[in-house]
């Protein structure tokens, strides 16, 4: 009775409230039990210290640079609006992670909220919209990775913003969204690269479903984005007499190319623990150490003479990964296919072992030093839990076909980001700015499965 009272009192609040305090209650929860066991953060992740490095020189006036010392030498390695984010908290707050941490969790907050509208928007369901918003909030990664210095947070928030006006732009043909749209592309693009082919994704969009306005709507949205992302652009221009994002990109591809060196039982070996991490270090230790080592020696070279000279560096690898590319195309193939397999079935496993004193699931791991099976069962609810995601993913576009038009949006979103790191690089983390789509799709095959078992239910009585 109490229990149904409860129930009826919570279903009076808007669904942004409910959310809101469902995502704060899980992250706040890890967070002050982080304070209650005194631990200190542990910088051992590469991105992380580059951020912070960034974010530090800004504050002391050395520029945007990742040099620990004088000459201060610009760089193009990380895009602006990650670094610009956290010098001010610095400012703020002193040289103190946790106000960077809340504000990550907000966020990811937000992202469930805004993952609610998008899909309630799209498939007009408010039960469909539920599932996938509540799976967004208890994501073992989106949560865990709100409590790293990483862009991730941000740039899952930004995308979820993006696709929200989008959807509303090309429903209601709006031309102050457009605006705001090429806006908030610019802004997303700054957090991170990748961001810059959404634009195209979405004029390609516009035209299929606005032919008579698709013209204007494409022009101020491109002129408006090109404008919030042209004085990165100049910058980098005046640096290294090009107009260019970054100097990342050649040196993900040239590390991803290492593995062109590979035999093919080293291969076959990086496909197994592409599946299972422990089987392939189990039945292939030592062909896996081998592809690690080539890895780590491709890296360190490209690092020690990025350190000379970043721009010629960046033109060097990329033509030299271009040249391996062309070289061994089938080989290349394969590991594209191995970065999409490494792309999809993970929920957060790097982080949450790699790092128990500073992740979400710090709580249940810290058993692990006593109990190592505690690991491993957790690894595999994990694997298993997203797999069966990623099964209920298809089996929901499959459910959509006749809808297409509604929901060509996310679908075009979850291609492009398996395309793109396919193609490029893959690690788990990469895919968190994507699992709300997934489980967006994942919530429509839910509740189809639902519906027709409840149908089913009724003829038998």
């Amino acid at each position: 009775m109490i229990s149904l009272k409860l129930f009826s009192r919570i279903r009076g609040y808007p669904p942004w409230v409910i959310l809101l305090v469902l995502n704060l209650l899980v992250s706040l929860f890890f967070i002050f039990y982080i304070l209650y066991r005194g631990n200190q953060p542990v910088y051992d992740i590469g991105d992380e210290l580059e951020y912070r490095r960034l974010a530090i020189n800004l504050i002391q006036g050395n520029g945007y640079s990742l040099s620990y010392a004088y000459p201060f030498k610009p760089t193009m390695q990380r895009e602006p609006l990650y670094p610009f984010l956290l010098a001010i908290s610095y400012l703020l707050f002193g040289y103190n992670d946790m106000p960077i941490y809340l504000f990550q969790i907000v966020l990811h907050a937000l992202t469930a909220i805004i993952i609610f509208y998008l899909t309630l928007s799209i498939s007009d369901n408010r039960g469909i919209a539920w599932c996938a918003a509540v799976f967004t909030s208890l994501s073992p990664s989106l949560v865990d990775i709100s409590l790293f210095i990483m862009t991730e947070t941000v740039f899952t928030f930004l995308l979820a913003l993006d696709l929200l006006i989008a959807a509303k732009a090309l429903k209601n043909n709006s031309f102050k969204l457009f605006i705001a749209l090429g806006l908030l592309l610019g802004i997303t693009t700054l957090c991170r690269a990748v961001g810059i082919f959404l634009v195209p994704i979405i004029i390609l969009l516009l035209f299929i479903q606005n032919k008579q306005r698709a013209v204007r709507y494409a022009l101020i949205m491109l002129l408006i984005f090109t404008f919030t992302i042209s004085p990165w652009l100049i910058r980098n221009k005046i640096i290294s007499g090009r107009f260019q994002f970054n100097t990342k990109g050649s040196e993900v591809l040239w590390d991803m190319t290492s593995g062109l060196d590979s035999s093919n039982k080293e291969l076959f070996a990086t496909m197994v623990a592409s599946f299972s991490d422990s089987l392939g270090r189990r039945l292939y230790k030592t062909q896996l150490e081998n592809v690690l080592g080539r890895n780590n020696m491709a890296n360190n070279l490209y690092r020690s003479q990025q350190r000379i000279d970043e721009i010629s560096t960046d033109k060097l690898y990329f033509s030299k990964a271009i040249e391996k590319i062309s070289k061994k195309p089938l080989k290349y193939f394969i590991l594209s296919l191995i970065n999409l397999v490494r792309y999809n079935p993970n929920f957060s496993v790097m982080y949450v072992f790699k790092r128990r004193d500073l992740s979400l699931m710090s709580t249940v791991s810290a058993l692990s030093y006593d109990f190592p099976i505690i690991d491993k069962i957790i690894m595999m609810i994990f694997k298993a839990s997203f797999f069966l995601i990623l099964i209920l993913m298809l089996k929901g576009m499959f459910f959509v076909r006749k809808e297409l038009k509604n929901w060509i949006l996310p679908i075009s979103v979850i291609i492009y980001f398996n395309f793109l790191h396919a193609l490029v690089s893959s690690a788990p983390r990469h895919n968190f700015p994507v699992q709300p789509y997934y489980f967006m799709f994942a919530a429509v095959a839910m509740q189809r499965v639902y519906m027709k078992y409840r149908d089913s239910a009724r003829i038998k009585i």
